[in-house]
């Protein structure tokens, strides 16, 4: 089990009044979240390290991961082996919950439970940035997409910053459409990106209005491109 987290500041450590305020967590949830987020960048933890330095047990850890978890701060993602085996369950942090574009509101389900063992737990090498473009990292998952659209189309507006209002719609699309289409993994908005550049109405082949980030990042317009009714039409 590894869990990995978003950069930070070298010198200190910034979290949201959200977060530090927040009555649905409890004072070790919120000490272990400023912990754990003060961590030097591409930091990996391991469940025996926290427990060492926290000087807590199994099961102190597995109820503050618990709350992290239904608060948004900390997402669960499986990873499988070549014939598809299940390995091993990776966490990330987010400091900031809205950066959590698998995050829900809590419901009455009950939550995942976060099995404990002393086995060794193996370290996975630090993401390179070659391999940000095929590996679901979503913890930067909203600027990963923005850095594809710059470079997969020069000739459109290019997005200078991923401005809150952005990082909302891109969020509410992993949401919607993230168990039909997987739009939390940036590969598939690799292939979104390929049908686009074919499009020759999005792409201003076709008359002198042309698409853009905004445009695509747009639930309604994003409905229609899933759908495929820009495509080209061939006239038959």
């Amino acid at each position: 089990m590894t869990i990995k987290k978003a950069n930070v500041q070298e010198k200190y450590t910034v979290i949201t009044n959200k977060a530090a305020q927040n009555p649905s967590l409890s004072l070790e949830a919120r000490g272990l979240l400023l912990m754990m987020s003060s961590k030097p960048n591409d930091w990996i933890f391991h469940k025996t390290q926290i427990m060492s330095e926290c000087s807590i047990g199994k099961d102190k850890l597995s109820r503050v991961f618990k709350e992290l978890e239904s608060q948004g701060h900390l997402c669960i993602t499986q990873s499988f082996d070549e014939q598809g085996r299940f390995k091993s369950n990776d966490y990330f942090l987010f400091t900031d919950s809205d950066d959590n574009p698998a995050f829900l509101p809590l419901t009455d389900l009950p939550l995942t439970d976060l099995p404990l063992t002393d086995k060794p737990l193996t370290v996975n090498p630090p993401l390179q940035k070659k391999d940000l473009l095929l590996k679901k990292d979503i913890t930067n998952i909203c600027q990963q997409i923005a850095d594809a659209y710059n470079a997969k189309f020069p000739e459109l507006a290019n997005v200078m910053k991923v401005t809150p209002k952005r990082k909302s719609h891109v969020n509410a699309l992993v949401k919607d459409f993230g168990k039909s289409h997987n739009l939390g993994d940036i590969k598939e908005w690799g292939g979104l990106f390929d049908y686009i550049a074919e499009s020759d109405f999005l792409m201003g082949r076709s008359s002198s209005w042309r698409c853009d980030f905004d445009f695509i990042i747009n639930k309604n317009n994003m409905l229609k491109i899933l759908e495929g009714k820009y495509e080209n039409d061939t006239g038959t």
